[in-house]
């Protein structure tokens, strides 16, 4: 049993999330990708202070996108997630992650704005 608490606490491991999407590699595994954006359509009324993450190519090591999914008063909202550059890779995996999430956190989708990177052959 565990006792409902209608105010999250700082310290309360029963209220933090951990999402971690599964390693996307766009229907095509073997082919290089340039990943430019990463969209994310969620809502929440209040400041959920999550982070998200980025893996590539099966890693462990976690890197973070600028920025946190804030509170959009309820209504859905889009949030652009970039990189200081284009990310090259064969697949990707997101981690959203964070502590206090709000009541009424939720996401609709996750997009990639992505390309296919060609193979060069030389002449």
């Amino acid at each position: 049993l565990f006792k409902w608490y209608d105010v999250p606490r700082d310290n309360d491991k029963q209220n933090t999330f951990d999402l971690a999407t599964k390693e996307v590699t766009f229907d095509k595994p073997h082919n290089l990708k340039r990943i430019y954006q990463a969209y994310i359509t969620y809502r929440c009324s209040l400041d959920s202070g999550m982070s998200v993450q980025y893996s590539l190519d099966g890693g462990t090591t976690f890197t973070s996108f600028a920025g946190t999914l804030d509170s959009t008063n309820g209504q859905w909202s889009v949030v652009a997630l970039l990189g200081s550059s284009p990310i090259n890779c064969y697949s990707i995996q997101l981690r959203i992650n964070g502590k206090r999430v709000p009541y009424d956190f939720q996401i609709n989708d996750i997009t990639f704005v992505y390309r296919i990177r060609g193979v060069k052959l030389g002449a």
